[in-house]
């Protein structure tokens, strides 16, 4: 609605309501409650409330602004949600630059299965930062470390809540302004199907993990990788298997996986992946000082891409007989390498016999 003047009130039913120069209602918020008092404050931290006037909890604040923001995200402000009330915190782009009305870019703390941060265009997934290794978004386009010289970061995760906020270090004014450069071609989500990964400065972009291949070679050739790839050799329950390291990853979307805070790397292969076989992957949950936790995938794996010095480790299963085989190309390699090395040796050395021979002979005609 265009206006030129508007008025904001607090009703006594603990309500904000934005008039128009018309005296229509443009915008209100929810309570589920009243108070007797009722005022609305802006707190230092931005935080516009509204509250009983002779009540200071802000467990008892019948709303704030922290709880439904736009397109800012403010410090000591949560993004993530609530799992009592159901209430979700995420930020709205704009419309456009001179429109504040919510546009189809979102950003989410999705906590289903193990909670990552994501984009969405309206329903659908745009771009993916990865779970919380309690040091950064795991592939997130700018990583963020958990300290700084300006600001704490912190992640919770617990039966009540799950949110991302940061903190400056010390009180006073403080304006932050970033450029935040476009996402690159491997941001897309999805971008090489399952089991592909995205290398940002290959080309094409699109490959898949060693010991798999595409599913649909034509496909893949034209550049359609939207099928992924498959295991070179396919692994069966009742055969041996293996998990092979890949390191410098952006771990697989985590939306169906499952997770153990507290057991560590190896134990979570023992107990669960050896004897599940439904079980594709595993990786570790907290990095920060050696390898914490354990998440774990029961499904394809997709939406990967490499990371240059900021990735992690994940083991997925392969049959047993691609370690083999690798362990035979090595020794096939080394056995390549020892005779080139013999031959040329002998080279070098027939060589210096040769000029050693040319030069006696001059000698002696000498």
């Amino acid at each position: 609605m265009n206006t030129s003047s508007a008025v904001l009130k607090v009703t006594k039913s603990g309500k904000i309501d934005l008039f128009s120069d018309k005296n229509e209602i443009i915008w209100s918020t929810n309570t589920s409650r009243s108070v007797q008092s009722p005022v609305a404050l802006l707190l230092d931290s931005g935080n516009l409330v509204v509250k009983d006037a002779n009540d200071g909890n802000p467990e008892n604040f019948l709303w704030q602004s922290f709880n439904f923001p736009t397109d800012t995200f403010l410090p000591n402000q949560k993004l993530g949600g609530n799992f009592k009330t159901g209430h979700e915190v995420y930020l709205s782009a704009w419309k456009n630059d001179k429109d504040p009305t919510p546009g189809e870019f979102t950003f989410h703390i999705d906590p289903t299965g193990y909670p990552q941060a994501l984009i969405r265009r309206g329903t659908r997934v745009s771009s993916r930062a990865g779970p919380w290794n309690d040091l950064q978004w795991n592939g997130a386009p700018a990583p963020l470390q958990i300290q700084s010289s300006i600001y704490t970061f912190q992640f919770v995760f617990n039966k009540e809540e799950v949110y991302y906020r940061y903190s400056p270090i010390n009180n006073g004014y403080i304006q932050r302004c970033t450029w935040e450069d476009p996402l690159d071609t491997c941001d897309t989500y999805n971008l090489c199907g399952a089991y592909g990964s995205c290398v940002i400065d290959s080309s094409p972009f699109c490959g898949c993990l060693e010991k798999f291949v595409p599913k649909y070679p034509q496909q893949w050739e034209k550049g359609d990788w939207s099928e992924g790839c498959v295991r070179r050799k396919p692994y069966h329950c009742n055969k041996e298997h293996v998990f092979l390291k890949y390191s410098g990853i952006k771990l697989p979307d985590i939306k169906h996986s499952q997770y153990d805070k507290t057991t560590t790397l190896e134990a979570r292969r023992q107990l669960v992946c050896s004897r599940n076989c439904s079980c594709t992957a595993y990786s570790s949950l907290d990095i920060s000082n050696g390898d914490k936790g354990c998440l774990f995938w029961c499904e394809e794996l997709i939406d990967i891409r490499k990371l240059s010095g900021r990735g992690q480790d994940i083991y997925i299963r392969t049959d047993s007989s691609e370690l083999v085989s690798e362990a035979g190309s090595n020794k096939k390699k080394a056995k390549i390498l020892a005779v080139s090395f013999s031959l040329l040796m002998a080279m070098i050395l027939l060589g210096l016999i040769l000029l050693l021979y040319i030069r006696k002979k001059k000698k002696l005609k000498l």
